[in-house]
């Protein structure tokens, strides 16, 4: 599945996933530039966590490490990754 949203934006995937602002960890390395999001998905009977890593051409900087949801939107996506748990 992930293959197929691959160099879409983050928005695409989120519309997908039906991901709002408030489902959404933010992950900034380093500090203050944002370089992934990610947000839990149900598959079955588990849930697995959804990591986006997105393009940083141009970075996402906030020094307060507060982004602006429909930036975010707009950002392609490079890479998928994930982690199942119950």
């Amino acid at each position: 599945m992930e293959e197929k949203l691959m160099g879409k934006t983050a928005g695409e995937i989120f519309d997908y996933y039906n991901v709002g602002s408030k489902d959404l960890q933010m992950l900034d390395e380093p500090p203050g530039v944002l370089s992934a999001v990610s947000f839990n998905v149900r598959k079955d009977d588990r849930v697995e966590e959804v990591y986006l890593w997105l393009n940083d051409q141009p970075p996402l900087v906030s020094n307060e490490r507060l982004w602006n949801y429909e930036s975010i939107r707009k950002v392609k996506v490079i890479k998928i990754t994930h982690d199942p748990y119950n």
